[in-house]
């Protein structure tokens, strides 16, 4: 006959053998209670020892179980102890998924994500330990307030080097998130919960099931639509966006009353812009952020590191790479200004309102880092002075008044910069300017106008969505992205604009040859002028 025994729970008889020590009535009560994520708290906690472990508090409730600080007695040390529900409440799927959670975990070793210890069973209960990170989750911290520009940049800087070993791992997590990533006592932000991790078809990617999984305000629109979608690092690199958009933001960039709603906003909807709800926020910044949360996994990050790497380079105070959206608002243009950038290697070019002037020759300067520039006929201001970095070469069409020069960059390994300062003598008369660079490897050139009282007016190409204008003020005037001309990434140009300083980056490497067809756009700015382009997208480029 059965040794008798009493239910951990309810003090009812049960037999010895019975299911994590529970009568028929807690367990059923657990089943039904389980789904409204209130069963394990009550029952579980009688169970202070567990195996070699002292459960102390419960910290966190999952899909699965619960998380538990507690005390590993062989080793008297603290640390974190994940159990599913009663083993015979869960399915064998289920055990599958939290036995593919631990070993997914256990096989990385990275100080940014939370290490596992041991994987077990006992008494029917599944579990495994980790680390106990003794600090609040990202989510918690969120919630008191959004986070300072820097210190979210960093905290997603570090999270996306961690995610990129992860998927060097072959390994995509697939459901990042603020509440899934613990800050240390060291202020160290660590990733935890591989849940619904899955590997990356041959290294690169995984197919969605058909099955929703993860959570809708920070899974991407492919992971979302669970149509058999292939999923790639872009998509984590989305979910790291929306973290960042959250601890910038107070809230993520997708957010509704259910869950079926926040899919659709997911999968149809854009994000509102960072600086429509804090101005404070970077226009940098907010590039990076957007550029993650993009539709198009194509558009994206295309890696982890890449993403890191930007998020660096906005700590440094350096040009990022991602590109700026163009964000227009009503202004007054004074009489006759207009500007515009031509891209003469490809033959775009911007129609400006009224004709420019004649542009002059360039007549090669003396050897070395200075190029002067005379044009014909002379101008009423002095030569231009233009440095270099060689093997680099920089004209100016059109002479200017004195103040406009350009310094040297110390720049090294595959990128080369020129730093255009513009300003104007106080009493002198205002004339239109011109400036133009000149990559002599590839042949390409840009040619920047800037008139009298006008914006700086950029072209931002793209062979995959077009042509596109930036327009950025001169103190006093409109500003409609604030400091920025443009960023030509695809060409291997960019462009920023800060206090009257112009820098243009050159990476190194790039081949890209393609045609397109001859197009017109056309941009209202006030309702009595405007901007025209006309472009015609052919050539080939080489920057080796």
């Amino acid at each position: 006959m059965p040794e008798a025994a009493s239910c951990e729970h309810c003090g009812k008889p049960v037999a010895a053998h019975a299911p994590s020590g529970l009568c028929p009535g807690c367990l059923m009560r657990t089943a039904i209670e389980y789904g409204a994520g209130r069963a394990l708290a009550p029952l579980l906690p009688k169970l202070r020892y567990f195996g070699d472990y002292e459960l102390l508090e419960e910290i966190a409730r999952g899909g699965m179980g619960v998380v538990y600080r507690a005390r590993q007695v062989s080793l008297d040390r603290i640390v974190a102890v994940k159990m599913m529900r009663p083993g015979v409440l869960a399915t064998e799927d289920e055990i599958r998924r939290f036995q593919a959670e631990a070993r997914t975990a256990a096989s990385m070793q990275h100080p940014n994500i939370v290490a596992i210890h041991e994987v077990g069973e006992f008494d029917g209960l599944h579990y495994f330990s980790m680390d106990f990170v003794e600090g609040p989750s990202l989510a918690e911290l969120v919630r008191q307030k959004p986070l300072a520009p820097k210190e979210a940049a960093r905290y997603v800087q570090v999270l996306a080097e961690a995610v990129h070993y992860a998927h060097g791992k072959g390994i995509l997590h697939r459901d990042l998130k603020p509440s899934n990533v613990l800050v240390d006592a060291a202020g160290r932000p660590r990733i935890t919960d591989f849940g619904l991790a899955r590997p990356m078809e041959g290294g690169s990617g995984m197919t969605v099931a058909g099955t929703l999984v993860g959570t809708p305000a920070y899974m991407p629109p492919e992971q979302a639509a669970a149509e058999g979608a292939t999923l790639t690092a872009a998509a984590d690199c989305y979910s790291l966006g929306a973290i960042l958009y959250e601890l910038l933001a107070g809230r993520p960039p997708f957010q509704a009353a259910s869950p079926v709603t926040t899919v659709r906003m997911v999968l149809e909807e854009k994000p509102a812009g960072l600086r429509t709800l804090d101005a404070g926020i970077s226009p940098d910044l907010e590039a990076i952020c957007l550029q993650c949360l993009e539709k198009d996994p194509t558009r994206r990050y295309q890696s982890a590191a890449d993403l890191a790497a930007d998020l660096e380079r906005f700590l440094r105070g350096e040009a990022v790479l991602a590109r700026r959206l163009p964000f227009w608002r009503p202004r007054l243009w004074y009489a006759g200004a207009a500007a515009a950038l031509i891209l003469a290697a490809f033959g775009l070019a911007v129609l400006r309102t009224r004709p420019p002037a004649p542009v002059p020759t360039l007549r090669p300067g003396p050897p070395g880092d200075h190029v002067a520039v005379n044009p014909a006929p002379p101008p009423a201001a002095p030569p231009l002075a233009v440095t270099k970095s060689a093997p680099k070469t920089v004209t100016v069409p059109r002479a200017v008044p004195a103040g406009l020069s350009v310094t040297p960059y110390s720049g090294s390994g595959a990128r080369q910069t020129f730093t255009f300062r513009y300003s104007e003598p106080a009493g002198a008369s205002p004339i239109a300017a011109e400036l133009e660079f000149r990559d002599t490897k590839s042949g390409r050139v840009c040619r920047i106008f800037a008139e009298p009282d006008a914006d700086y007016v950029g072209l931002q190409f793209d062979p995959a969505k077009g042509p596109g204008l930036r327009v950025a003020g001169r103190p006093g005037g409109f500003s409609a992205l604030e400091n920025t001309v443009c960023a030509i990434d695809l060409t291997g140009l960019a462009y920023t604009h800060r206090d009257h300083v112009l820098e243009i980056r050159i990476p190194m490497t790039f081949k890209e040859s393609f045609m397109g067809p001859k197009e017109v756009y056309s941009w209202p700015l006030d309702g009595k002028s405007g901007i025209q382009l006309e472009s015609r997208i052919r050539g080939e480029w080489t920057v080796m």
